[in-house]
């Protein structure tokens, strides 16, 4: 959880810096307006902004992606939404690289132990 709650850290105070210089971010046409801000975001996370649909979103594996759409929940929440369930994704899969890689080791193992007594013969 540590990785989740520096990332959300890191966006808090991305939001701080823009908003200080740009109060409007807080509107879907402010932030639509905003490129310097877009360009900061998209640079640090990865999560891009759709001008025309004022919608955050980044980019999964195979090529799907992952929204919030910023008409409700309002641009920085949704902002903040994003960049939470991307952080605790991004853990998710490191998890399970460790896993597969623990698993293929022991794959392994047994594979080389399976060998050894035919060589033998």
């Amino acid at each position: 959880m540590a990785a989740v709650e520096e990332a959300k850290q890191r966006m808090e105070e991305l939001i701080r810096t823009h908003q200080r210089r740009n109060p409007r971010i807080a509107e879907p046409e402010g932030t639509a307006d905003d490129w310097i801000f877009r360009k900061a975001v998209k640079k640090q996370f990865r999560i891009f902004y759709h001008i025309s649909l004022k919608r955050w979103f980044y980019w999964l594996p195979r090529g799907r992606t992952k929204g919030k759409n910023c008409h409700k929940p309002g641009v920085m929440d949704a902002l903040r939404f994003l960049c939470e369930d991307q952080a605790r994704r991004r853990q998710a899969e490191e998890l399970v690289k460790v896993e597969k890689l623990k698993w293929s080791k022991e794959a392994e193992e047994l594979m080389k132990d399976s060998i050894t007594p035919a060589k033998q013969r």
